[in-house]
């Protein structure tokens, strides 16, 4: 799950059910998506699960809307939190092939110059 810190302490947080925060707040790489799950901390490092239920735009800025439950014990944050296990890829990348032929490369020119070595005995 997507971790934000919001510059928010969370007794504001417990005045309301929703807050609409711009992009640049959160300070994520990625934008958000309606629908999507995320885990807020704020200020006091207080975390709650969030959900983004709208998206509005300014001529500068992307602004979501969000609502939120109440605060997670911290045990289960850092479950939430934890980055998932990246699951067994079904493709090749550019880069996989690159990398597999200077692999083959390297143990082409050591297989020939063990033949040449043991040839000259």
């Amino acid at each position: 799950m997507i971790l934000a810190d919001i510059p928010i302490p969370d007794l504001e947080l417990e005045a309301h059910d929703g807050l609409d925060v711009p992009h640049d707040m959160v300070a994520l790489a990625e934008p958000l998506e309606p629908g999507q799950m995320l885990l807020l901390r704020t200020l006091d490092g207080v975390h709650r699960c969030a959900e983004v239920v709208g998206l509005d735009f300014t001529a500068t800025e992307t602004i979501y809307r969000l609502t939120y439950g109440d605060p997670v014990a911290p045990e289960m944050a850092a479950a939430l939190a934890r980055p998932p296990r990246s699951a067994l890829r079904h493709w090749v990348d550019d880069i996989d092939v690159e990398v597999l032929l200077g692999e083959l490369a390297t143990a082409r020119r050591t297989a020939t110059s063990r033949q040449v070595s043991e040839s000259s005995w």
